[in-house]
């Protein structure tokens, strides 16, 4: 069989992905400060989807012929996956607050008080934890925890570049 018949009829050997392609891939959008500091929703979207594909691949078949690649396809998915939690948060806090940046809404909303929890691996979700000033027992402030108000996949509408 020539190799271009081995190209359009693979053998029964899975392909591996490269860990190191994968932190290449959340570093290309993490790092940046044209990405990472002065954000807007279409970035956001762009960077999540090109994360989203990221998290794809790492579902996928990991190498692992040593214990050095178990530990590096372990540490790719979990970069990817902060990396997915922390732009899907940014995307979810429509506001500019302390080093969180939003071109898109320049100000500080004194309306959006609360901390972000934010998780979930296939399907992300978003939890505020509202701030209140009112006097809980010997706390000057209390935080109570609301229910997860977005449960969402990252991919809504990602325009093309």
């Amino acid at each position: 069989m020539s190799n271009e018949q081995n190209f359009l009829f693979p053998n029964a050997v899975e392909l591996h992905y490269q860990s190191e392609a994968i932190v290449r891939g959340v570093q290309a959008e993490m790092f940046p400060l044209e990405k990472n500091y002065l954000r807007s929703e279409q970035g956001l979207l762009d960077s999540l989807a090109k994360l989203e594909k990221l998290w794809e691949q790492v579902q996928g078949n990991p190498k692992q012929d040593s214990v050095r690649d178990v530990e590096f396809s372990r540490r790719a998915a979990a970069l990817t996956a902060v990396a997915r939690w922390a732009y899907f948060s940014a995307l979810h806090r429509t506001e500019t607050r302390s080093e969180h940046i939003r071109i898109d809404y320049p100000e500080t909303n004194p309306n959006q008080r609360y901390y972000q929890a934010t998780g979930g691996l296939d399907k992300l979700w978003v939890r505020r934890d509202w701030i209140t000033d009112a006097m809980s027992g010997d706390k000057p402030q209390s935080v109570y925890a609301t229910s997860t108000v977005q449960t969402t996949q990252t991919t809504p509408t990602v325009s093309k570049l």
